[in-house]
């Protein structure tokens, strides 16, 4: 069976009903792995039980425990869980930035972490689950503490991940020493990778443009093209750039149209269609 990961697009969910919440999550994920490597959007518990919906899309869930649930409401919670989980799904839990939690803390190499040391409500049920089975996770940062651990599924390559250090200071502020932590947690566990200087990444130096057998590229060029003032026939040589994950020859090939189609921008990494080409206007 084919990874769940190798099938959907670098979509991340949180799950929180808390829009402010929401925020600090998504800006702690993206101080991480770049702001332009994965798309972060809000799943709130109404919709989570909506699982045909954001399953097939989904990369990783990052899940903001609470401490006050019922009965009812943890139940179908954890329904959602397994249902992910059984179709190779990746969950990241996090103790809940609204909850007025008690906060322990630890230090590690003259760090401090601050955590909620009580187990998450999913979890009693998951320790009488014979289909899952409990992992320490240690790397050269933090190793055999109960901080961090996860929940590993025997049928498939499910996993739910369990961290139990707050993502803020007691001040409010980011924990400098969890990030390093968390780089390992997401390329570990989650195979998502970091995108270094993120903030000082030009997406459009990546883009090139196929046009009928003949190629445009470099930021410079593309520009001109796209604004009018370059010829279009112009040509550049094909050995100077390269498309790892896109065969332009064989897509020309088998192109019937006689218009559309015939102009391609392609990049391996776009961070969204519409800012990438809102500021430009094709001319015929």
């Amino acid at each position: 069976m084919s990874s769940h990961l190798s099938r959907v697009p670098p979509n991340i969910l949180v799950l929180t009903d808390d829009q402010n919440e929401f925020k600090k999550i998504k800006l702690f994920i993206q101080e991480i792995l770049g702001k332009n490597s994965y798309t972060i959007y809000n799943l709130t518990s109404t919709d989570l039980h909506k699982s045909s919906l954001w399953i097939p899309s989904c990369r990783l869930l990052v899940s903001s425990e609470q401490f006050n649930l019922s009965e009812e409401a943890l139940d179908k919670k954890i329904k959602s869980f397994r249902g992910y989980l059984s179709d190779g799904g990746k969950i990241l839990s996090l103790p809940s930035l609204n909850d007025n939690l008690e906060r322990d803390q630890k230090t590690f190499q003259q760090a401090t972490l601050f955590y909620h040391k009580d187990k998450y409500l999913f979890e009693s049920k998951y320790e009488n689950d014979s289909s899952l089975d409990k992992e320490k996770w240690q790397n050269n940062l933090v190793q055999g503490d109960e901080l961090f651990y996860a929940y590993l599924s025997k049928e498939n390559k499910g996993t739910h991940f369990i961290s139990k250090v707050f993502i803020e200071s007691n001040s409010h502020e980011s924990q400098l020493f969890l990030n390093d932590l968390f780089i390992y947690l997401f390329n570990e566990y989650f195979q998502l990778k970091q995108i270094f200087d993120s903030n000082n990444l030009n997406l459009k130096e990546n883009y090139i443009i196929f046009s009928k057998n003949k190629l445009l590229q470099s930021v410079n060029v593309i520009s001109k093209y796209l604004d009018g003032t370059m010829n279009k026939e112009a040509k550049i040589s094909l050995e100077t750039t390269k498309a790892e994950n896109f065969d332009h020859k064989i897509y020309f090939d088998n192109l019937k149209t006689k218009s559309m189609g015939t102009i391609i921008m392609y990049s391996d990494l776009v961070e969204s269609t519409m800012n990438s080409i809102s500021k430009y206007l094709i001319h015929s």
